[in-house]
Parts: structure tokens; C-alpha cells; sequence
């Protein structure tokens, strides 16, 4: 497996504290979970390549995300499956801009 994570500097004026780029790279498909916790943050994601399914175990409920998506606050934790090869580009965006 290959992972590249790449953090750039955003524009506060804008509401943008960081902008990032990831990609997940392995020999043949596999799917990865992570856990999302709650943070006072709004996520901009942007699915290049791969696909991302989100549960949500408190709802029951599971989705898979569209191309572009926001992350807004929550008051728990989501669980994402990553389906590779994977490219993820992203924003994190400031609580006062949203």
C-alpha cells in the first residue's frame, strides 16, 4: 500500500484554514475504514478516483458520498470505507466562514 498525504497552507481571508491532498495506492482494490470524530470544523471533500461509503451507527444509516461533499458538524462519531485506488483532495474550512 501506498499512501500520500499532502498538507498546503489555505487563506484565512477566505475561510480556508488548509487545503490537502491524499491518495491511497495498492495492488489491487481493498476497502480501508477510518473513524471520524467530532470536530468544530466543516470539511470540503472532492473524490477523484475511489469511492467513500459513510455509516453512521447511532442513525443506522449508510451512504455512499458524492463526488464532492461537505462534512459538517456532528455530535458523534462516522465511520468512512475508502474503496482503491484512491485520490482525495480536500479543504478544511474555518467555523466563522461557515
Amino acid at each position: 500500500m501506498n499512501i500520500t498525504f499532502q498538507k498546503k497552507p489555505g487563506n484565512a481571508s477566505l475561510g480556508i484554514a488548509f487545503y490537502w491532498f491524499m491518495t491511497v495506492k495498492t495492488q489491487k482494490p481493498i476497502t480501508i475504514s477510518d473513524h471520524f470524530i467530532p470536530e468544530l470544523f466543516y470539511d470540503y471533500f472532492l473524490i477523484q478516483a475511489g469511492t467513500i461509503q459513510c455509516q453512521d451507527e447511532i442513525k443506522q444509516t449508510q451512504f455512499t458520498l458524492p463526488h464532492q461533499s461537505l462534512k459538517t458538524l456532528h455530535t458523534h462519531s462516522l465511520t468512512f470505507t475508502f474503496t482503491t485506488p484512491l485520490v482525495l483532495f480536500g479543504a478544511r474550512l474555518s467555523l466563522p466562514f461557515a
